[in-house]
């Protein structure tokens, strides 16, 4: 049995617990701003334990300044404006929604490999891509007196976080041909992603009140978060070194029904469920796999 799927499935979940704590630390006083701070430098330090038992510091004096600078860019693009955005979306529209919103970063991903690696557009691309557009459309619709209206606000959040973090990939999969260690990759992403947000902290007086003044509580989901997402790449990056990126990423994709899940579970009190979530939300799983399938 290839363990490649199910390293995969627990970086779904894990990625899912992820949103579900952030948004409960959202609703019980935290700011994104602050969450995504605090969840940042939770992966930054996991990650300088880390490094030391994998030995593979050792090897950061043969990479190239082109690959760190590519690497450090990435995580301050991923790290910093991608889960702040994220994070915002999941304040203003909840983590069903938004989880979902932002598989639209197959779509970004499928127009860079396109433009900058030359892969081939098929039927199957272009029918998944519709699909994943459709979900998240309908996903997004609200009902307001007798009409149904779309939300812009979050989902131009959601785009937007997609967006960068589909470039964030791009930038790490040109480092990866020469840095053949994901856990440093990711730790110089984190650590470029540490350094602003200390530079932020320092310069930003609001900021660091909002930092210093955050509740018990909201401080536990936020480090929770930090812990779950660092876990959830250190899986998903164990999973595409032992199985192809066509088994793996759809079931990535199943993040967004874990995340039903889990808030059901979880969050039922404070987040969103109705027939149009979940009807999107199964178009959004069935794209991912009629694209990567």
């Amino acid at each position: 049995m290839e363990i490649g799927p199910f390293l995969a499935l627990l970086a779904a979940m894990s990625f899912a617990l992820n949103l579900v704590s952030v948004r409960r630390g959202i609703i019980l006083g935290g700011k994104s701003s602050t969450a995504t701070a605090v969840s940042v430098f939770t992966g930054a330090l996991l990650y300088l334990l880390i490094l030391p038992i994998t030995g593979d510091y050792k090897i950061i004096g043969s990479v190239s300044w082109s690959a760190l600078g590519g690497l450090a860019l990435a995580g301050i693009i991923n790290f910093c404006l991608s889960r702040y955005l994220f994070f915002s979306c999941v304040k203003l529209i909840g983590a069903n929604r938004s989880t979902t919103l932002t598989q639209t970063n197959i779509i970004f991903a499928a127009f860079f490999g396109v433009v900058f690696f030359a892969e081939k557009i098929t039927l199957t691309l272009v029918l998944g891509s519709l699909g994943i557009m459709l979900g998240a459309t309908l996903v997004n619709l609200v009902k307001e007196e007798g009409a149904y209206k779309f939300q812009s606000s979050g989902a131009l959040l959601a785009v937007i976080a997609s967006f960068c973090g589909a470039t964030s990939s791009l930038l790490v999969k040109s480092a990866m041909k020469e840095v053949d260690s994901p856990y440093l990759a990711t730790a110089i992403s984190y650590g470029a992603a540490a350094m602003v947000w200390v530079i932020i902290l320092a310069v930003n007086k609001q900021q660091r009140m909002d930092a210093l003044t955050l509740n018990r509580q909201s401080l536990v989901m936020f480090m929770l978060t930090g812990v779950l997402a660092m876990t959830g790449h250190l899986f998903r990056y164990s999973a595409l070194a032992r199985s192809p990126v066509s088994v793996i990423q759809p079931l990535m994709g199943t993040v967004v029904l874990f995340t039903l899940f889990l808030s059901y579970l979880i969050n039922r009190k404070i987040d969103v469920f109705n027939w149009r979530i979940l009807t999107g939300t199964v178009m959004v799983i069935i794209s991912i796999f009629l694209i990567f399938v």
